[in-house]
């Protein structure tokens, strides 16, 4: 029965095309409240979508109920079946979120509009500040495979979307050129025979420590 499983077993289904749209909308009126489930299709959307080789920034579009990405040739996503059967899934979900009573909608993990370039338009859950702090702290003023690093690890955590590399130079202090960050970030996104998971693992071990301090 559909509302019996776990939010994992949800989006493995969602995912693999087992659930259609009428499936997500009765296993949304199954839960107390929608954001937690939101957050976890975001996550694994996100997640999906830096496994694909994504080459730019790409943000959940709150308006428009999509996915936007900043580099044209990353638009070839659409065509994953995957991909899009959450996205559809995300979407539906917020059109129930908008639906509900006027403090859920206010939830600080929903979304938000503001300024382009703000940084926290990427960043996912409550403690926003705590983890622009926390991230802050460790890439500032640091270039090439430490920041790179440290975002992939935020990005593939479930902290945040990926941003440009313009809007984490600016938010961030990171220093350093585009290119170099990009290669870098891309080493470690598609490194299928974990060549840098001591990389990876530091990175993940210091954002864990730095956010643990915060909260």
């Amino acid at each position: 029965m559909i509302h019996n499983i776990s939010t994992t077993e949800f989006i493995t289904a969602v995912k693999d095309g087992s659930y259609n749209e009428n499936d997500v909308q009765r296993y949304c009126n199954t839960q107390p409240s929608l954001m937690p489930l939101f957050k976890s299709l975001h996550k694994a959307a996100s997640t999906l979508i830096a496994s694909k080789g994504i080459q730019g920034g790409f943000i959940w579009n709150l308006t428009e109920r999509r996915w936007d990405f900043d580099n044209a040739k990353d638009l070839h996503i659409y065509m994953d079946a995957e991909f899009t059967r959450l996205q559809d899934a995300m979407g539906i979900v917020c059109d129930l979120i908008e639906k509900q009573p006027f403090l859920e909608q206010k939830d600080p993990t929903k979304p938000q509009h503001g300024k382009y370039k703000s940084i926290e338009r990427y960043i996912i859950g409550n403690n926003k500040e705590a983890v622009i702090q926390a991230i802050k702290t460790l890439v500032s003023d640091t270039k090439g495979k430490h920041p790179a690093a440290v975002i992939f690890v935020a990005v593939s955590d479930g902290y945040m979307s990926k941003p440009t590399f313009e809007i984490l130079k600016e938010a961030f202090g990171i220093v350093g050129t585009k290119s170099a960050f990009n290669i870098a970030y891309s080493k470690y996104r598609d490194d299928k025979r974990n060549t840098y998971e001591e990389d990876i693992n530091s990175a993940r071990a210091a954002l864990k420590r730095v956010l643990e301090g915060a909260f």
